[in-house]
């Protein structure tokens, strides 16, 4: 026990603290990256005409040891700042397209890709490498990309992106609408898809000029010949909305929240994929 006459340790600052986190975290996440402590969860997308599976996206999950669940939003900056966003990126490839080939039903599966992947890096030999070593059908796989990869390495990212069409993988625009180049970005590559951004899902019903916009961007795409999935629906009015204006895909916690999949659940999944997944909200 500490004598009365023992000067206290003084506190440490709460900015030190902050530091000393902060470095503690970007070791953890080093060592996350080096030895693979990830794992994937799937969330699944629905056609939103007919209830029926479509699909699942691959979301990255980090069970910090010591700590529990990391939230992506902060382990994945941390791993872009850090340089490590393309070992990150072929770690979920690779093992989102392995767990993929072993699904009792040829689903689609949609993986994120960061932009910094195109900075000169090699990202169709990496997808060519991970389809050849799984068997996976390339037309299964659905690469998801943001707008930034034309504001870093425009020219090399056209130049992957008609590579990877042409290897017969698909390309979804994500975020659609969040930035200033996303109708730029549709006029350069001939995405499959654009992924409707959850800032204009979650004010469908409540604010006309939302409803305006997305069914505006609904026909655009039809023009274009791209589908639709609009992210984070969580209400039942929303998703009416969106199949009034003939939206394609839905995704979000109305839907289904992300999870690991195993043999079990693949199978409810897929008995929910034979009729309308709708009936059963």
């Amino acid at each position: 026990m500490q004598s009365e006459l023992m000067p206290s340790r003084p506190a440490r600052p709460a900015t030190a603290t902050m530091g000393h986190d902060r470095k503690r975290l970007e070791c953890d996440v080093r060592a996350a990256v080096a030895q693979g402590q990830f794992h994937i969860h799937w969330q699944p997308i629905v056609d939103c005409q007919v209830g029926i599976l479509s699909g699942f996206e691959a979301l990255l999950r980090w069970n910090r040891p010591g700590y529990g669940l990391v939230s992506p939003a902060i382990f994945v900056p941390m791993a872009e700042d850090l340089g490590l966003h393309q070992q990150l990126d072929i770690w979920v490839l690779r093992h989102a397209c392995a767990e993929a080939a072993q699904w009792p039903e040829p689903l689609r599966l949609a993986v994120n890709v960061s932009a910094g992947w195109f900075n000169g890096q090699d990202l169709s030999c990496q997808v060519e490498n991970a389809l050849r070593a799984t068997k996976l059908d390339p037309a299964r796989l659905e690469l998801e990309i943001t707008e930034r990869i034309f504001f870093d390495s425009a020219g090399f990212a056209l130049s992957e992106l008609a590579y990877l069409k042409a290897l017969g993988v698909n390309l979804a625009l994500d975020d659609f609408g969040t930035g200033f180049s996303s109708f730029g970005a549709l006029r350069s590559i001939a995405f499959d898809k654009i992924k409707l951004d959850r800032s204009f899902i979650e004010t469908l019903g409540t604010c006309r000029r939302t409803e305006i916009i997305v069914r505006s961007l609904l026909q655009l795409s039809t023009g274009l010949g791209m589908q639709v999935c609009a992210e984070g629906v969580e209400l039942e009015s929303q998703l009416g909305i969106l199949q009034a204006y003939q939206c394609d895909e839905v995704q979000g916690y109305l839907i289904g929240r992300p999870a690991a999949i195993n043999a079990d659940t693949f199978l409810t999944y897929a008995r929910l994929g034979e009729r309308d997944i709708f009936a059963a909200l």
